[in-house]
């Protein structure tokens, strides 16, 4: 019943000649006795009602389904779900667009970090949260498209990589989690 429809010409083309050839399959199949002609007719006329029969189950079916389905989405946006976060992460429109190093607040309205890594996908001209404070963009010190760091441990020489790397962050705090409507932070 789902793909029950009548979209394009072609599509009603196929579905009246598919139920005129069941048809003329039954009303041949049920032989050729004179007294029997009616019920031939009758049930030859059957394949023509499936596609009424359909849209008349659809009909009544059809509008629960979509009800259902509204009233989820309603639901959903009325209390979006809160996914776990990353705690230095920096999220715009709810996806995660950097990771600081070293976080600290300087004044009530200021936040520096030594560095933001992953900021390749972070747009410097929109607002961003990091953990419940929401922060704009000031100062950037420095930018590296990769920088590549080597320590010497117990263990031996251990490589660290880091992608779009900018170093001595500065941000002005523009509001809070609790302050600031966030529907899609």
């Amino acid at each position: 019943m789902k793909d029950a429809k009548l979209d394009s010409v072609a599509s009603a083309v196929i579905a009246i000649l598919a139920q005129c050839l069941i048809a003329a399959a039954i009303f041949i199949g049920l032989g050729f006795t004179e007294t029997a002609l009616i019920t031939r007719a009758l049930t030859a006329l059957t394949p023509f009602l499936t596609f009424p029969i359909a849209f008349l189950v659809r009909s009544i079916l059809e509008p629960r389904r979509i009800d259902s389905a509204l009233r989820d989405e309603i639901n959903l946006l009325r209390s979006p779900p809160h996914p776990s976060r990353f705690d230095d992460g920096l999220y715009q429109h709810g996806a995660l667009v950097g990771i600081v190093t070293n976080p600290r607040e300087i004044t009530n309205d200021q936040i520096e970090f030594d560095a933001i890594e992953e900021s390749d996908t972070l747009k410097r001209r929109e607002a961003f949260f990091f953990r419940d404070k929401l922060l704009f963009l000031n100062v950037v010190v420095g930018y590296a498209g990769t920088q590549i760091s080597t320590t010497i441990t117990a263990e031996g020489p251990r490589s660290i990589t880091r992608r779009a790397v900018m170093t001595g962050v500065r941000c002005h705090i523009i509001g809070t989690a609790s302050t600031v409507a966030r529907p899609h932070d």
